[in-house]
Formats: structure tokens, sequence, C-alpha cells
């Protein structure tokens, strides 16, 4: 039976043990965050999901507010040692609120009141703006359905160099990683609904998205090449008709992998988790992998 799910909301049980995270970087609320039709960006849709339902992916503008330019972006799964996406978004929420959404399956961006109809049920990407210092705006969000988390610093005034945007990135990832030590509680495995013992960061839904919106890249703005035999030694043209397409495939098979490697990481059996079995299993090459897997594996019938 799945462990209870404790609620984020029970302030009796999970409270912050340290916000200095709040008090050294105010919230300030993006003015691009509510997807009203002027806020609507259209040319970023094929980088979103496709319409369902009678429903259209909305994204805000990129710029927190008018006028600011993008200085310097950081990947949190890569520059944050103790990453925990469920622990960042608890602990953002308790410090500052509800995020900012800017991002989000919508009923019709013709809807003057369109933030009220979002659909909370999938794909919403989140963000929190913070005061940096000075014209400086730091902000924490959410691509792609959150599997990814990124860092940005905006400016207005072009006042600080690349070399300022580094420092000032280092300085808050460290401030942010303080608070993420303090604040582990406010993280159970018992919320994750199973039994094992580590978070699995789902690199098969990046992965995939990614493959499908190229795909649709494709299908938009792409041309299939000619198909003809090839001889030996035969010189091929260069052509770059094709390349979006070549792309969408190789992160199909990239997605693929990926969820191999989940299943042999969720349900390897035991007496298989060891170094000797490496080289069979989840370091094999692909043929591998998918010819050890029914008994490596529990359940591995699918």
């Amino acid at each position: 039976m799945a462990d209870k799910v404790v609620s984020i909301d029970d302030k009796k049980k999970r409270c912050l043990n340290s916000n200095r995270l709040a008090s050294k970087y105010p919230r300030i609320e993006r003015e691009f965050w509510d997807l009203r039709p002027e806020y609507i960006v259209p040319e970023k849709r094929p980088f979103n999901p496709p319409d369902m339902d009678g429903m259209q992916y909305a994204v805000t503008k990129e710029e927190p507010f008018e006028g600011y330019r993008l200085e310097y972006k950081a990947d949190l799964e890569l520059e944050l040692h103790t990453f925990n996406p469920v622990l960042l978004y608890r602990m953002m929420k308790m410090m500052y609120g509800d995020p900012d959404i800017v991002g989000a399956y919508i009923k019709s961006p013709e809807t003057a009141e369109a933030r009220k109809t979002v659909y909370l049920g999938g794909g919403v990407n989140w963000s929190y703006t913070l005061n940096g210092g000075g014209s400086i705006l730091i902000e924490i969000r959410t691509r792609n359905s959150n599997t990814r988390f990124e860092m940005m610093i905006w400016d207005n005034q072009r006042s600080i160099s690349n070399d300022d945007s580094k420092t000032i990135a280092k300085k808050f990832l460290h401030d942010i990683e303080e608070d993420i030590a303090k604040n582990q509680h406010l993280f159970a495995y018992s919320d994750t609904n199973n039994s094992h013992t580590d978070v699995i960061i789902n690199i098969f839904a990046s992965q995939y998205k990614s493959a499908e919106y190229l795909l649709l890249l494709a299908k938009t703005y792409d041309s299939r090449p000619k198909r003809h035999e090839l001889t030996f030694d035969e010189k091929l043209d260069v052509v770059t008709s094709g390349s979006i397409y070549c792309s969408a495939a190789l992160f199909y098979m990239m997605s693929f992998e990926s969820l191999l490697g989940l299943f042999y990481k969720v349900l390897k059996r035991d007496e298989y988790k060891s170094d000797v079995y490496d080289r069979l299993t989840t370091k094999a090459d692909l043929p591998s992998r998918l010819l050890s897997m029914h008994f490596c594996n529990y359940s591995a019938s699918f």
C-alpha cells in the first residue's frame, strides 16, 4: 500500500527552518504573467505542447517586464548540488506564496480574463521573480512542463558585465542552496507515492517532449530530402533539408533509451544490483539491454 501523502499545507508538520532567501531577495510580481491576449507570444507555441480537447497552450512574454534584457541563464539541475524539484517548489511557495503562471493550457486566448480559464491538470510552467538589487531581477522558472528548472538574471539598464552576472548568479545559488540544506524536511520520500529511496529525474519526459516539438517544427518548416539508393564510395552533397526531421528522430531514440534506463533504475532485481552485471544492464548498449530486460527486471512483461 502506498504511503499517505502529507500535505504541504499542514503547517503543524511543515514549516520553514530558514527563509533568509526571502528576506534577502524579496519577490516582485512580474508584469507578464496572467496569460492575457496582449501578453501571449504566438511564436513560442511550436516549442510547447500541442493543443488538446479544445484548449490552446499559451506562453507569456519571456522577460518579466518591458525593457528587460536577459544577462545570464543557468540550469538549476546542473548548478545546485542538492537539486530536488519537489523540495525547491515547496520551499519557494512557502517563502513567496503562489507562483506566477507563465505557460499553461487555456480555453481561449481571446478571453479577456484568460487567467481564470487556466487548466491546472498538466503542462503548467511557473515562475518566481526576485529583486537582485538595483536594476537586477533574478527569476526562477520552469520549462517543458516542469522538466527543466532555470535561473535567469535580467537587467533593464545594461549596468552589469558578463563577469558581474556570473558573480551575482554564484552568490544567489550559494544562498538558495543554504536554505535548501536547512529545509530538507519539507520533502519526504513518502510524498512520491512509492517505496524507492532516491529521487529519479524523468529524463525520458524531457527528451520525448523535445522530440515532439522538433517533429512539429519539422512538419511546419522542414522539407524531406529526395530518396535514392546510395552506391559504394558515392560523394554526397551537403544539404540542410530533412535536418529537423533527423533531429526529431534522434531525440525519439534518446527518449527510448532514457525510458529503458528508468525501467532498469526502478525495476532491476536486487540480485543484479552489482557492478558485475552493469555491462549487461545499465551500461550495456541498447540491443543488450532489451535482450536482458526479461530476466533482470521485475514485471518486465511490457
